[in-house]
């Protein structure tokens, strides 16, 4: 990240480089100069005697120095602005940063203080060179009123110019203020009742706060009312660069009161934590300003159980992957609806953030056929959040949504246990694509040929399908990913009388499933390489084996 700071003529104004000078006069030096010149500049006139006879031809004077000032004002204005535009972009996008490191609860404290402190020494900056040119502006405007006391227009105009730059100003430090509040750590985003989370808040521009008024709060927001969780806080500063309040181990005990009154509906309905600064006293322009700020709000989902969590993922998905990076996160901002490129492109980045591996273009031909119902992708279609979230998928009999499968399916290849992710990141797993699809191509292939894939009808499981001796498709669903029993005839267990022994599906596969499925598709890779897969080689239960599948 990195800003441009804009000075011509602005930096002798704000006091930036008091050593660049091109001969300009300053207001106060142009009426009130003795020294007299030839030039066609108008401020270096013959000398211009100050008296009161003089009046009118002083006036003249003030007046070609009056479009100096404006010109410098307005100058400085201008630069200020783009300044502080480019400032709070980065601030955004900084936001936008977090807001994906918090869906994925991705550590970064090194690299997040280091941006902090950055974007903290620039606001400095920034405020320093507001408090300058508004001081500039108040000498001049004090100067112009005591000499003139009202007696030109254009000079009556000036000090209306004057005032209104002070009142922008005084607005433009306000808003760079209200908007460098950053969430910079919530520990979790799916809160369950009773359980702890974390949070942090940070404050920048923290050398305008008066730290004695300070007094922060934070909120469960709903559809018709905030309700106080706990305004309870620690204040901690960094390098005195920024400010920091923490929450620590937050617990919510009454669902029924949160959720306001949809007691049945707990998840997957928009919840907001946000923080009120209430009668916070701040310092712009010298002016001491008591107010209320409005921190920014976090979308989170309240689960009753670990089962609520990918349906609350897919929905957090949608709010923090899709939100315009150049606005707030707050219950106004969310988009209804969204084109199939900017899902696409947030069901991909989603995928790699958990998986580091992203989608094919194949997968995600599937995805936009399962979601939408329609043959050939089109990255215009637009696509509800409803329809995402909420409504049940058309060709499953079960009340499954889009967002619950597919975000189920990632947790699968997550899942340890079931030893999917090293063979998806191999090719040996073909994942998303429909049980006819993989008929078809499977029907080309010799005997023993077969392919894995997600199934369309039983949630959180996977299909393995394979051609039979009859040169048809056959397919298997792996019920349970692996077997525990505690033997006493194995080594390990004679140090350890509680040692069990595991026998997975892919163990199965090696040993009782070896005569059915012998090459992976499409490479034909030999059935064997499951061996690395495999923490060992084990001879299968005497019975049981059959619980893997339906």
């Amino acid at each position: 990240m990195e800003l441009r700071w804009y000075s011509l003529n602005v930096s002798r104004l704000v006091g930036i480089s008091s050593s660049m000078n091109d001969g300009l006069p300053s207001y106060s030096a142009a009426t009130n100069s003795s020294q007299s010149t030839n030039s066609k500049n108008p401020f270096q006139q013959e000398e211009i005697l100050l008296r009161e006879e003089d009046l009118p031809q002083r006036l003249n004077k003030i007046c070609d120095v009056r479009k100096l000032i404006r010109s410098y004002m307005v100058e400085a204005l201008d630069c200020l602005k783009r300044a502080q535009d480019s400032l709070l972009n980065m601030v955004m996008e900084f936001k936008y940063e977090l807001r994906e490191k918090c869906l994925h609860q991705i550590p970064d404290h090194d690299d997040l203080k280091l941006k902090l402190c950055y974007l903290s020494n620039r606001i400095d900056q920034l405020v320093q060179l507001q408090d300058n040119l508004a001081a500039f502006i108040s000498e001049e405007k004090s100067e112009l009123a005591e000499d003139m006391e009202g007696k030109n227009e254009d000079l009556a105009q000036l000090l209306n110019e004057f005032n209104d730059s002070l009142e922008i100003l005084f607005k433009q430090q306000q808003t760079l203020l209200d908007r460098t509040i950053i969430v910079t750590n919530v520990s979790k985003l799916c809160i369950e009742e009773g359980v702890p989370f974390s949070c942090d808040i940070c404050i920048l521009g923290i050398n305008k706060i008066m730290l004695k008024d300070f007094r922060i709060e934070m909120y469960l927001s709903g559809s018709k009312h905030d309700i106080l969780i706990d305004s309870k806080s620690t204040i901690t500063t960094e390098e005195g660069k920024y400010l920091t309040i923490s929450y620590r181990n937050v617990q919510l005990t009454n669902f029924s009161s949160l959720v306001l009154g949809k007691q049945k509906h707990l998840v997957n309905e928009r919840v907001f934590i946000k923080w009120k600064m209430k009668d916070i006293a701040v310092l712009i322009l010298d002016q001491c300003v008591h107010n209320t700020f409005h921190a920014t709000s976090t979308s989170v989902r309240l689960i009753t159980s670990i089962k609520d969590l990918v349906t609350a993922e897919s929905s957090l998905a949608w709010d923090y992957y899709l939100m315009p990076r150049d606005v707030e996160m707050h219950e106004s901002n969310f988009p209804i609806c969204s084109d199939w490129i900017k899902i696409k492109n947030m069901l991909n980045r989603f995928f790699f953030n958990r998986l580091q591996i992203y989608l094919t273009e194949p997968n995600l031909s599937y995805i936009f056929k399962r979601l939408t119902g329609m043959e050939i992708e089109n990255p215009s279609f637009t696509i509800s959040w409803q329809k995402f979230s909420k409504e049940k998928l058309r060709d499953i009999q079960q009340n499954i949504t889009f967002g619950k499968w597919f975000f189920t399916c990632i947790h699968l290849l997550m899942e340890p246990e079931y030893q999917l992710l090293k063979l998806w990141r191999n090719g040996l797993m073909v994942g998303f694509i429909t049980k006819t699809d993989m008929d078809d191509l499977l029907r080309h292939y010799p005997q023993g040929t077969f392919a894995i894939r997600f199934s369309e009808q039983k949630l959180g499981r996977i299909s393995i399908c394979y051609v039979n001796e009859n040169k048809s498709v056959s397919r298997i669903y792996p019920m349970k990913c692996r077997i525990e029993r505690k033997v006493t005839d194995n080594p390990a267990a004679e140090k350890d009388n509680n040692y069990v022994e595991v026998y997975t599906w892919i163990d199965w596969i090696l040993t009782r499933g070896s005569h059915k499925l012998k090459y992976f598709y499409p490479a034909l890779d030999s059935i064997n390489i499951l061996k690395e897969t495999s923490s060992s080689e084990k001879d299968p239960p005497a019975e049981g084996y059959t619980d893997f599948f339906d």
